[in-house]
């Protein structure tokens, strides 16, 4: 996985497409996508650049990264090692109905765990472009849960004891899942004596598109600032 991550990393400035995607997202900042090591997979050569490292056909197959035909699963996808559980997330720089993947494993921890446990208040996101969008706009305390279900690793990690304050920012769906998502995350928080506020968006807003769309830092520290159980 590691040597894939690499490949990866290493393809993301040859390709003006997927820097292109990446802007649309709203992501720029050369230190952000360097710390979350974000990739591109443009297909029809991960194979190859594996069995030159050494690697048979069956090891490939099993570590997920090609399917029975030698396919790369993550073909002209950005890239997002999760390198905890030893896998990874892939979003897809085309239009159409399959849009993003992960590898079959466990999700683990929080990601960004590490950095934002230092911080007396936190901000959970649900999805990676969030994180980075954050990041990028100034607020490292900010993990994902890389979806709005929350594990129990991940719940162990927000109720550790710190006596923090958590505010969750999920999606604002237009069907409202996210913020469902949002509302028990806070109440089951809430029950191991954890300060949780939810943060609300306008709706069809998800934070890395908010900020896309032209939010400021500043928008949304007042957003922190409305931010209720």
């Amino acid at each position: 996985m590691e040597v894939a991550y690499r490949f990866y990393q290493q393809r993301l400035p040859a390709s003006p497409e997927a820097r292109v995607y990446l802007q649309q997202r709203g992501i720029n900042d050369p230190e952000v996508i360097g710390r979350m090591r974000i990739g591109y997979a443009p297909g029809a050569c991960l194979r190859q650049h594996l069995c030159r490292q050494g690697y048979t056909r069956d090891a490939i197959l099993s570590s997920g990264l090609m399917d029975a035909r030698s396919r790369d699963r993550f073909f002209r996808c950005l890239t997002f090692p999760l390198e905890e559980t030893g896998s990874l997330y892939g979003r897809s720089i085309d239009t159409g109905p399959w849009r993003h993947h992960f590898l079959p494993r466990s999700k683990g921890g929080l990601y960004g765990w590490k950095q934002a446990q230092q911080f007396c208040g936190l901000i959970v996101v649900e999805g990676l472009f969030d994180l980075a969008a954050l990041w990028q706009a100034g607020f490292p305390q900010t993990v994902t849960a890389l979806g709005s279900r929350v594990n129990p690793v991940q719940l162990a990690q927000l109720g550790d004891g710190s006596h923090r304050r958590v505010h969750v920012c999920f999606d604002a769906d237009w069907n409202r899942s996210g913020q469902r998502a949002a509302k028990y995350l806070c109440r089951q928080l809430g029950g191991m004596g954890v300060e949780a506020l939810r943060v609300e968006l306008p709706c069809g807003c998800d934070p890395a598109g908010w900020f896309a769309a032209g939010g400021s830092a500043a928008d949304f520290r007042r957003c922190l600032e409305r931010a209720r159980p």
